[in-house]
């Protein structure tokens, strides 16, 4: 189950990095910049059914 989902960790990571996200105003912002970075981090490391539960949660 873990290759579909990935870990625990990592699906926390991309949750946790989304819910950042939200709080960066605009793209200008050097956070924003960062924010995606993490994002996209973060997002390496699942597979898509995690990506997907991830995003889930964040919501």
């Amino acid at each position: 189950m873990s290759k579909l989902l990935g870990s625990k960790a990592d699906r926390d990571e991309l949750t946790q990095a989304l819910r950042d996200a939200e709080t960066v105003e605009s793209e200008d912002d050097p956070r924003h910049i960062a924010s995606q970075k993490r994002i996209r981090d973060a997002e390496a490391k699942l597979p898509m059914l995690g990506r997907i539960v991830a995003r889930d949660r964040s919501l």
